[in-house]
């Protein structure tokens, strides 16, 4: 339940943000689902390799790259 109340809350302040952002004369660009996904496509191996060496380098947990894969996955259902 909390977790619904912070999404809901992050939600708005993203929403208000943008509103702010627009009232102050900024230009709002939204991709469309194509573009996000030629953007996954071309992005995300390079930056998942980057993560890893530095993780390695660091000796911090694989784990810790894959809870934040599915986490972002997750929030892409949403």
């Amino acid at each position: 339940m909390v977790l619904a109340v912070q999404r809901g809350q992050n939600v708005r302040n993203v929403y208000n943000g943008i509103k702010s952002l627009q009232g102050k004369g900024m230009e709002i660009y939204t991709p469309t689902e194509k573009e996000l996904q030629v953007f996954r496509e071309r992005s995300q191996k390079p930056v998942i390799e980057f993560v890893e060496k530095t993780f390695a380098e660091k000796k911090i947990d694989k784990k810790w790259i894959d809870l934040a894969l599915k986490s972002a996955k997750d929030s892409e259902k949403e």
